[in-house]
């Protein structure tokens, strides 16, 4: 029932309550980004983005661009088995509903810089099912939070999201190597490859041998780690990999931040406010 009314979009989001004279504003209570409907609260929203990542099905990284939320569960339905599908439903059942539909997740995070004397690497794949490709963004800023370089590439591959993210890692790292970086946090917001990484078991999965890669050439450096974050931590590196599914070539920058990034990379050079 609960898909049911959301696929027809009559969940008391904030949007709905707006429209109906009920409440003043529909803006989104956890991101402030945009309006909560119901396709922003189930699926788009960071933190809603958070619950889908680090699930057993990383659905989220699987459909690309904006549109009503029955036609994301009619996307799913095409390319998902149906326990999938349940779990897929369960999960999103299990949202609180009421006047306010919000999901009450961990606080969205926002972009740290690293240490002295270390460089933050940021990474994420996007894929893109119309062009049949795989986005992979990743950039690096250094301690007092500046850009120093970016790089989207395009992948004409069809893979699971897991894996696209464990290619993405392994970029994140080649890309550190060659820029010659000796104390490196490599962010991400795909738990389970974060976690192979960090495992001292071998990773037997279809993603494995990406993960085995990144595990031997992280010897390369002095200092690194690799670091599981939200989405709301990683919006930088997660546009870059959705801009890089449009690419005719893949894109480097160096000192000269991407347009697709300017806005986020400026306010995350902003400290923040002291509580």
């Amino acid at each position: 029932m609960f898909i049911w009314r959301a696929c027809h979009n009559m969940l008391p989001t904030k949007s709905n309550l707006c429209k109906k004279k009920v409440l003043d504003s529909p803006s989104c209570p956890i991101c402030h980004l945009e309006e909560e409907s119901t396709e922003h609260i189930l699926w788009y929203c960071p933190s809603a983005s958070d619950v889908w990542s680090c699930g057993p099905i990383t659905v989220q990284k699987s459909i690309c661009g904006n549109g009503h939320f029955i036609h994301l569960f009619e996307d799913l339905i095409d390319r998902y088995e149906q326990q999938e599908l349940e779990l897929f439903a369960v999960r999103a059942t299990a949202q609180p509903e009421g006047p306010e539909i919000s999901i009450h997740h961990p606080q969205v995070i926002r972009w740290q810089p690293p240490p002295v004397s270390s460089i933050k690497v940021n990474w994420d794949a996007a894929l893109d099912q119309r062009r049949c490709c795989v986005g992979l963004g990743v950039l690096a800023r250094d301690a007092e939070g500046r850009f120093l370089m970016a790089c989207g590439i395009k992948k004409i591959i069809e893979v699971e999201p897991t894996t696209a993210e464990a290619l993405a890692a392994l970029h994140a790292v080649i890309f550190a190597t060659e820029m010659g970086y000796s104390n490196v946090i490599f962010e991400g917001d795909a738990f389970m490859i974060v976690n192979a990484i960090n495992s001292r078991g071998i990773c037997e999965s279809n993603y494995g041998h990406f993960v085995e890669d990144v595990k031997r050439l992280l010897g390369e450096f002095n200092l690194s780690s690799f670091v599981h974050v939200s989405r709301g931590a990683n919006c930088a590196a997660h546009n870059l990999a959705k801009e890089a599914c449009t690419h005719v070539a893949d894109k480097h920058w160096w000192h000269c931040i991407p347009s697709c990034i300017d806005g986020i990379i400026r306010k995350e050079e902003t400290p923040l406010p002291l509580s």
